[in-house]
């Protein structure tokens, strides 16, 4: 076994604790670290923090952490996480102006939120289509690029 495993074990481990999560984040050794990096615990916190970051013209990525996901039921509460995430993301990006791209995965069967598309007004509406390998129906399984 690689020792990168054993302590990707051993953090997953430790990370599970509220013990150790509760000292971490309220220790003043690591408070400010953690403050500084972590907007919060709810989509709202993330959110709010990515409009104040874009307000001051910084860039923001947001993680969602789910490296420990061991059964189908974890993996579903991380998948609802993010879709709540980028639900409430394009209605903070539509309310300041912003416009909202999809790439040919909406036109697939098993794209299912309707909803999201509805949100988008038609003129901040985006659709990409030099994405090369997710061109929409019915030119699925063909690579495109910006001249097709």
């Amino acid at each position: 076994m690689d020792p990168s495993d054993l302590l990707r074990g051993a953090l997953l481990q430790i990370s599970d604790s509220d013990l150790v999560r509760s000292t971490i984040t309220t220790a003043p050794v690591s408070r400010s670290v953690v403050t500084r990096y972590v907007p919060g615990e709810a989509v709202e916190d993330a959110v709010a923090t990515v409009a104040e970051l874009r307000s001051t013209n910084r860039l923001a990525t947001i993680d969602y952490l789910g490296e420990d996901t061991t059964d189908r039921a974890q993996a579903e509460a991380t998948r609802d996480t993010y879709v709540r995430l980028l639900d409430a993301l394009a209605e903070a990006a539509l309310a300041v102006g912003w416009y909202v791209s999809f790439s040919g995965i909406i036109t697939f069967k098993s794209w299912t939120d309707e909803a999201l598309l509805r949100m988008v007004p038609d003129d901040r509406l985006l659709v990409e289509s030099d994405a090369p390998y997710l061109a929409p129906v019915p030119h699925r399984g063909n690579a495109t690029s910006q001249h097709s």
